[in-house]
């Protein structure tokens, strides 16, 4: 008997990582020194198994074809396991080619975002800009013929050479824009608090990404329910810092040039955390901060619920991108505590 339902496995498991040869017996999954997965001890049936793990057959018959070739089922089961615990295998039964992505923005970072996206390989990438193409947009996907024309228009034109299919027209946007997987916030150095708080509202996962001041951020990745919220943050930094609601509001709406290393680099790091939530990872940036110095070291800084923020009343409605219910218990989310500044800004 086959144990395929005893712990929730990928439907079509694949590695995430290749799995390289120690010895006739032996695998390792990942080349670092330090954090490679070494597994030993296994029979020709299970290395034939890994080698196999390419997304192509349903768990079962991953399992049925194992044991057919000698393995154990508990051996082979077992195994199953332990690379997923290990984060080892992934599900393409949602490819990237059927998700959906809103861009907002329409500077280097946001461009370059979405165009890295469409490379990706998800199918569904819709950018929302205002303005028009200055040449400090320029490098990242745009080119010199953009500059003055619409900014959406240029950027969606970029993202289609990179291989998204095209948005469509207005009714076609909006539905796109209704049911994105996740939105991406790139339009300045700040995203918007009132539309931040909207997404809340509507159970929207989003993330926001910028380049200010030399340095890279992305984060907080937010979920609605489930994780802490851009207000939790602000609230946080207001209790360290009494004039940071100040500070925050004028930094919303801010759009310095990116230089064009920093703009990539800060897309890369935040196309790499849209990708792992689509992928249902655990993307470093749920609840924290990524940031990306001018010396390349990467810091992290953990943001926390705040108990004024009424975001844990979202606590039994999750993100349309997880596909939960949505009811919202909290009906004044994000309107309790002191207004005014305090809400001003989000991180």
């Amino acid at each position: 008997m086959l144990l395929t339902d005893a712990v929730p496995l990928p439907a079509r498991p694949r590695l995430r990582l290749p799995a390289l040869h120690r010895s006739a017996d032996v695998l390792q999954f990942g080349a670092g020194p330090s954090d490679a997965l070494v597994v030993d001890g296994l029979t020709p049936p299970l290395v034939r198994m890994v080698e196999a793990l390419d997304g192509t057959r349903p768990l079962a018959r991953v399992l049925a074809d194992a044991v057919a070739a000698g393995a154990s089922p508990g051996a082979a089961r077992a195994l199953l396991d332990h690379l997923d615990a290990a984060g080892l295998l992934a599900d393409p039964a949602v490819p990237p080619l059927g998700r959906r992505v809103v861009v907002r923005g329409a500077g280097r970072v946001a461009v370059s975002v979405a165009c890295l996206l469409a490379t990706a390989g998800v199918g569904r990438v819709l950018v929302e800009a205002a303005g028009t193409v200055s040449r400090d947009d320029l490098g990242t996907g745009l080119v010199a013929d953009d500059v003055g024309r619409p900014a959406e228009r240029a950027a969606e034109e970029a993202v289609a050479r990179a291989g998204a299919s095209a948005p469509g027209p207005p009714a076609a946007r909006r539905w796109l824009s209704a049911r994105a997987d996740l939105v991406v916030l790139a339009d300045g150095a700040r995203p918007d608090p009132l539309s931040a708080q909207r997404l809340v509202l509507d159970g929207r996962a989003h993330l926001p990404v910028a380049a200010v001041d030399g340095a890279g951020t992305v984060g907080p990745l937010v979920v609605p329910g489930a994780t802490p919220c851009l207000r939790c943050d602000d609230l946080g930094r207001a209790d360290a810092d009494d004039a940071w609601p100040r500070v925050a509001a004028e930094l919303v709406g801010r759009r310095d040039p990116a230089p064009v290393a920093l703009a990539a680099s800060t897309a890369a790091l935040a196309v790499g955390e849209v990708l792992g939530f689509l992928d249902d990872g655990p993307p470093a940036s749920r609840g924290a901060v990524l940031t990306l110095a001018p010396d390349g070291v990467r810091r992290v800084r953990p943001v926390r619920r705040h108990p004024e923020c009424g975001c844990a009343g979202l606590a039994g409605r999750r993100a349309r991108a997880t596909g939960g219910v949505e009811v919202t218990p909290a009906a004044t989310l994000l309107v309790t505590g002191t207004p005014g500044p305090t809400t001003a800004g989000a991180a």
